[in-house]
Parts: C-alpha cells; sequence; structure tokens
C-alpha cells in the first residue's frame, strides 16, 4: 500500500504536512520528498521515492474529503488550511 512502504520514521502523509507545515509554503513532490528525507520524518525502501510521495499524495486527496492536501499547480502539493487564511 503506498504510503505504508517505510522502515522508520513517520507515515508518509504525517512527515509531508510536518514538513508543508515547517516551511509554511508549497513545495514541488519532489523537493518535498527530499525534505522529508532529509529531516529525518520518513524513511522507504522505495527504489522511487519521490514517485511514491507523488502518488500517496494525490490519491490520498482524491479518496478523502478531508485531506489535508491540496495541488496548488502541477506537481506542487500545499495545505488546505492555507487557502482559508
Amino acid at each position: 500500500m503506498p504510503g505504508q512502504r517505510r522502515t522508520k520514521g513517520m507515515k508518509i502523509y504525517d512527515a509531508a504536512r510536518k514538513v508543508l507545515e515547517e516551511v509554511g509554503e508549497p513545495m514541488h513532490y519532489a523537493e518535498l520528498t527530499e525534505e522529508m528525507l532529509k529531516r529525518g520524518y520518513w524513511r522507504t525502501l522505495s527504489q522511487t521515492p519521490k514517485v511514491t510521495v507523488y502518488s500517496s499524495l494525490y490519491t490520498h486527496m482524491k479518496k478523502h474529503e478531508d485531506s489535508p492536501f491540496t495541488l496548488v499547480k502541477k506537481s506542487v502539493f500545499g495545505l488546505k488550511s492555507w487557502n482559508a487564511q
């Protein structure tokens, strides 16, 4: 299952949300993935971690109306809560 293939750290959604909250602005999924890994919030055995992050966040957004994520432009994720401010 996407988002669950990890060796240690947070779930993919929690790690992505934490990085976005800390950075405070939308991020391209590749940069977001690098920050999640660099900060140690998420670890994975995936050979394609950037694709894993993109597909997991995009699927989560589409399947869950209450998802905290939004796609602000092609390949760039942000948090829905920013739209309310």
